[in-house]
């Protein structure tokens, strides 16, 4: 209990520090907002998700996912610094290969990753 209250916190520090988070009218979270591997590129059980220069992945699996957006490839992003400091060690393990555009995010996580 101790260590998922710890992660949550961490997420609600990202939630109340990033200003993606905070968008004020239907229309900036329209346009900032988009799920690139939904529908035929969807994995059951995944919710990738870009908010502004944020890149969030929901893996509610059993497994260790990757996700792999070919317009990201050659961008860099990391693990969100709140997160890369934080208690979770599990979200830790999340990782981003700028080559091929892939986030790979361990079993029943959610990583938070920024440009």
């Amino acid at each position: 209990i101790t260590g998922a209250s710890a992660a949550y916190q961490d997420l609600l520090k990202i939630r109340t520090t990033e200003k993606a988070f905070s968008l004020a009218t239907t229309g900036q979270v329209q346009e900032q907002l988009s799920f690139p591997l939904s529908g035929k590129d969807e994995t059951p059980g995944v919710i990738t998700m870009r908010l502004g220069d944020l890149v969030v992945v929901f893996n509610a699996t059993p497994d260790r996912q990757e996700q792999r957006i070919p317009a990201l490839a050659g961008k860099h992003y990391r693990l969100h610094p709140v997160q890369a400091a934080g208690a979770d060690q599990t979200v830790k393990t999340s990782a981003y290969t700028a080559g091929t555009g892939t986030f790979t995010v361990p079993a029943r996580t959610v990583a938070v990753f920024t440009a």
